[in-house]
């Protein structure tokens, strides 16, 4: 089954609610995009304490976010679960991390 725009757009709306900011209070956004059969999430920090080496101590865990929290979500939109999805991390400067 083909993911399509609606399904994107309504798991982006999700990812920026309340539902996944009580969790993880320092992510500022999450964009997401279907392009080529993968679904691509950004994810930037508001946190400028937040780095590579500490987001895990911070209480971030990106793995854990789209893993279990973002697939969950995906179910209830019907979106295949076995639909490639790759991330990165931003933090608050706009930098990199993971």
């Amino acid at each position: 089954m083909k993911t399509e725009n609606y399904q994107i757009s309504a798991l982006e709306k999700l990812a920026n609610s309340k539902l996944v900011n009580n969790i993880y209070p320092m992510i500022d956004e999450i964009s997401i995009l279907y392009r080529e059969g993968v679904i691509w999430i950004r994810i930037n920090l508001k946190d400028p304490s937040i780095t590579k080496e500490n987001m895990y101590e911070k209480g971030f865990d990106p793995h854990y976010l789209i893993d279990y929290h973002m697939r969950r979500l995906m179910k209830y939109l019907g979106i295949e679960k076995y639909t490639p999805v790759d991330f990165v991390v931003y933090d608050a400067k706009g930098k990199i991390i993971d």
